[in-house]
């Protein structure tokens, strides 16, 4: 579930925001957006774990990188869903309003 709140924040939230003179708008996490619990809860989510074998093993038998599966295919999914809607592309993330508009204006 914390790779997939990743995926979330990196798609929907995070965003350094700059003047036009390069200065940082942000500048605190007070501004950071990131997703909190009330987007979590209430979340349905089915993870499914598959196990490929491999002899390269650590102690115990596992191996895996963690939540990085989990958070990578988020983004793709968020936007080829948007993109589905619109039926146009929107690469620059955070996904947001303006750009988004700017997407299907055409610019």
């Amino acid at each position: 579930m914390g790779g997939l709140m990743h995926g979330l924040a990196l798609t929907l939230y995070e965003e350094l925001m700059y003047d036009d003179q390069g200065n940082p708008l942000t500048t605190s996490l007070d501004i950071y957006e990131t997703p909190t619990l009330a987007e979590a809860v209430g979340m349905e989510v089915e993870f499914i774990h598959f196990e490929t074998p491999t002899k390269h093993l650590v102690s115990g038998g596992a191996h895996g990188v963690g939540e990085g599966g989990a958070m990578m295919g988020v983004p793709a999914a968020i936007v080829n869903a948007l993109a589905s809607i619109i039926g146009k592309a929107v690469t620059d993330l955070p996904l947001r309003p303006y750009k988004i508009m700017r997407a299907v204006e055409g610019g």
